[in-house]
């Protein structure tokens, strides 16, 4: 019931990149091409699985981003539950347990509703942790090998969680053809997916990797990063250990545990190679709660629970609640990006959407770029303009507009990248997306802009700071002739035309 009661809630608080990958899939299922502005080969898709997921989806029922997440809370809440009986069978009330903790956790079930690849890493991990913890057997590798497989391609960076369990299962069947012939076939697969991107892109990886470059970080970045993974364990973890100890009760200490240790420890050890990568990779964009960290959650509270000689009594599991609701609480009203920095002066602009993102505000967002969404396409029906012009916006949010407005070229930091042309996206656009962050009460803006653009639409979203103060993130839109022609070159590594 309380991960239905925390889908209710935060259902609507999409992250604004899962329309990036909605319209690649459109465009895909359409015959344009795995492209997001057609006739552009820029390869903004850090999850690929995802993308040919949701191509599916679209192409079977004309999926959307909603539909997706809905799908996604149903298979993650039935997994975790098949999952945990498979890892704890030897104790039906660990099991419990662990589905409880899971599905309690609150950056799971938000991760899950915001339609980015997240839910997909989840159900892989659950099932990888549940053939894992089984008797070893050949056909139980594979599995194991295909599952890792999949979650490589849903998202890169699991192949140092997932690689020391590859090398294990490997190592453990040396000589035997058949797992070995399942990896071999499993790195062609993969060997022919980069050449191919690099074919069609130019590129291996997603522009994300290079706008956000973890390799420039600084001391002061792993700084922060020490200190995002200590709130995640301080905020997250101690107050569910805490009450699971207060609420204890003696169970059997000489269950079995079915799990061979070397794939265990090998997911331990994947477990601190993921964590020393999550010092720089968690705190950049779009990681905001936690969510480098969330497909980890189920190896950690395997670990946390494999030895654990007591579980909770009723209290135990009403003061756990209790602390998740507190936590959901804070999430949705006070900030989206809940940490200890909020608790230290200035700490509050360490991180992303810590100052002043939280659940409504969130959900009133998306709500208002695809009204002006709507707004847009209305005033470019009344310049008259040639058919065959394609508009073009300058945008600081290149999903939601972008997949409301799937006949403009949009610019963007992601969708529109080039290495060696850094155009001024805002001279080559049609129409310019500004966000601005205001007092309580500012002044509706004028009809032109100092710049002589014209206003097309805006709205005001009053927001709530940590602390209480009152603010609005004001959305403008202005409309104006382009100053220069499309300068991008046709390929990713070009120079400006």
């Amino acid at each position: 019931m309380f991960f239905v009661f925390v889908v209710f809630l935060f259902y609507g608080s999409f992250a604004d990149d899962a329309f990036i990958v909605a319209r690649y899939a459109e465009n895909l299922v359409h015959g344009a091409g795995l492209v997001f502005n057609q006739g552009d080969a820029v390869n903004a898709l850090t999850s690929p699985l995802h993308a040919f997921f949701m191509a599916g989806l679209a192409w079977l029922a004309g999926g959307s981003v909603r539909t997706y997440v809905l799908l996604a809370a149903v298979a993650v809440f039935g997994v975790a539950g098949w999952a945990a009986y498979r890892m704890f069978a030897f104790s039906p009330e660990k099991a419990r347990l662990y589905q409880f903790l899971l599905l309690t956790f609150p950056p799971v079930a938000f991760w899950t509703l915001g339609g980015l690849e997240t839910p997909i890493l989840l159900v892989l991990i659950l099932l990888i942790c549940a053939c894992a913890a089984q008797d070893s057997n050949v056909r139980g590798d594979m599995g194991i090998l295909v599952l890792c497989a999949l979650a490589g391609f849903t998202r890169y960076d699991m192949v140092l969680l997932l690689g020391p369990l590859v090398c294990t299962v490997l190592w453990r069947r040396k000589g035997n053809v058949r797992v070995w012939g399942v990896a071999i076939f499993l790195a062609t697969l993969f060997a022919l997916w980069f050449a191919w991107c690099y074919w069609y892109y130019g590129d291996l990886l997603p522009t994300s990797f290079y706008n956000k470059n973890i390799s420039k970080s600084s001391a002061a970045a792993l700084g922060k990063g020490l200190f995002y993974e200590f709130s995640l364990v301080v905020l997250l973890l101690l107050p569910l250990a805490l009450a699971l100890l207060l609420g204890r009760q003696k169970v059997a200490e000489n269950e079995p545990s079915r799990a061979e240790p070397s794939r265990f420890h090998a997911l331990i050890a994947g477990l601190l190679l993921y964590g020393a990568y999550g010092l720089f990779a968690g705190t950049v964009h779009m990681m905001y709660l936690y969510r480098l960290f969330v497909p980890i959650i189920p190896v950690l509270l395997w670990a946390a629970l494999r030895y654990l000689p007591v579980a909770p009594k009723p209290l135990g599991y009403g003061l756990m609640g209790l602390v998740q609701l507190t936590l959901v609480y804070g999430i949705d009203q006070h900030s989206l990006n809940f940490n200890l920095a909020l608790l230290i002066p200035g700490g509050q602009d360490w991180y992303e959407f810590s100052r002043a993102g939280a659940g409504p505000s969130n959900k009133q967002a998306n709500k208002v770029f695809a009204q002006q969404a709507q707004a847009i396409e209305r005033h470019w029906q009344t310049q008259g303009q040639d058919a065959a012009l394609v508009p073009r916006m300058a945008v600081w949010t290149e999903g939601q507009p972008g997949y409301q407005l799937r006949n403009f070229y949009v610019y963007g930091p992601l969708v529109s990248y080039r290495h060696e042309c850094r155009a001024d996206y805002f001279k080559m656009a049609h129409y310019v997306q500004d966000i601005q962050y205001l007092a309580d009460g500012a002044a509706p803006p004028q009809a032109k802009n100092a710049q002589g653009w014209e206003l097309v639409t805006y709205d005001d979203m009053p927001i709530r700071e940590w602390g209480g103060e009152r603010k609005l993130i004001r959305v403008l839109w202005f409309f104006k002739q382009p100053e220069l022609a499309h300068t991008l070159p046709a390929r990713v590594h070009g120079a400006c035309r």
